[in-house]
């Protein structure tokens, strides 16, 4: 079958691609926005730009589907303990914000099961005691430029007025392109990273989990 779909029919076989779902309202929009972010940031002033985002973190072992593979003479050689993932249903996890920039990154907020990030926890463990002073230490009086998407919480009034009162230079979520996950490292690159050498082996618990955090 592979002689023929190659050599007779000049054929080469591809994978699926997941691709973002947009609709041409949002596929507008955001080319909008990005033009004006695009001409808002330039000359290097983009480098200031502190990039945030939450992400749900599992006890689970991290691996990549198509990379990560086991060298065995045959299936029956290797053993269920090597290339085995174990799944349950109800995952233990804990929600994890963090912020990067082009030259550090802020401290992991660890958030307890059952807290729910509203306006309340996100302006009081997030931003004034992670956010704020870290930024005082690491920009010292300089220009600074904070990203964030738009979370209820982010959009809250409360919310706005604090980053008024405590940031120099905000994008607003009304300037953020929405759906845009390929626009924010934190996104396309850190989570991904820290996942993968964080949960390179599976946790007994959430503690391990918040242990190898705190740590990394």
């Amino acid at each position: 079958m592979r002689r023929i779909v190659k050599e007779d029919l000049g054929l080469k076989c591809y994978k699926f691609r997941e691709v973002l779902l947009l609709s041409e309202v949002n596929k507008r929009r955001r080319y909008e926005k990005c033009l004006i972010l695009g001409k808002r940031f330039t000359g290097g002033t983009h480098q200031s730009i502190v990039f945030s985002d939450e992400k749900i973190l599992t006890v689970e072992m991290a691996y990549n589907r198509q990379n990560s593979r086991t060298l065995a003479p045959d299936q029956k050689s290797i053993s269920s303990s090597i290339n085995t993932i174990k799944r349950t249903q109800k995952l233990a996890s804990v929600m994890v914000w963090g912020a990067i920039t082009s030259e550090g990154r802020t401290p992991l907020v660890l958030i307890d099961k059952g807290v729910k990030i509203n306006k309340e926890v996100y302006v009081e463990s997030i931003l004034e005691n992670a956010l704020k002073p870290w930024a005082g230490e690491h920009f010292k009086g300089a220009h600074w430029v904070f990203q964030q998407d738009s979370a209820p919480s982010h959009k809250a009034k409360m919310t706005s007025e604090w980053l008024k009162l405590n940031v120099p230079e905000c994008i607003s979520t009304e300037e953020w392109p929405t759906s845009s996950p390929d626009l924010n490292p934190m996104d396309f690159c850190i989570w991904s990273i820290l996942e993968s050498r964080i949960c390179a082996k599976p946790h007994k618990n959430v503690k391990s989990l918040k242990s190898s955090l705190r740590r990394g």
